[in-house]
């Protein structure tokens, strides 16, 4: 298909890179099924084609949040990547998935209650309360 690369063209660009083909060994991230695998291998090579890149986002959906997860695979630093592509539809996926994560993320601590959530940006936190009752 158009665009899409062979695996032997991808473990070159990745080579390229000094990214290793098995950047994600099976049993560095067992929570991640081969496609969710293949794609943010060819993802952290860098994907120009829109469509393909459209594709392999589209195969991270369904993947919970899983902290460690993330910071074993750097998933999040690679998707973040996309989240400035020069097409503006695979920016917007980026972005949204980006901006769904750090949703989740928040609600966890929240859930954990591990201190308020930060408020989303461009909203102003509430104000402090001071303990002085004299209205």
């Amino acid at each position: 298909t158009a665009g899409c690369l062979e695996r032997g063209d991808l473990e070159g660009r990745l080579a390229e890179r000094g990214v290793s083909a098995d950047a994600l060994p099976d049993d560095a991230a067992p929570g991640l099924d081969a496609g969710v695998r293949e794609a943010l291998a060819e993802l952290g090579a860098g994907v120009a084609y829109a469509p393909r890149a459209l594709a392999l986002l589209a195969r991270l959906d369904g993947v919970g949040l899983d902290v460690a997860l993330f910071r074993e695979t750097g998933m999040a630093r690679i998707v973040r990547r996309y989240t400035s592509h020069t097409d503006p539809g695979v920016a917007a996926v980026a972005q949204r998935r980006v901006d769904s994560w750090r949703a989740a993320f928040r609600e966890v601590q929240r859930a954990a209650g591990r201190g308020p959530a930060s408020p989303p940006k461009g909203v102003a936190p509430p104000p402090a309360a001071t303990g002085d009752d004299s209205d």
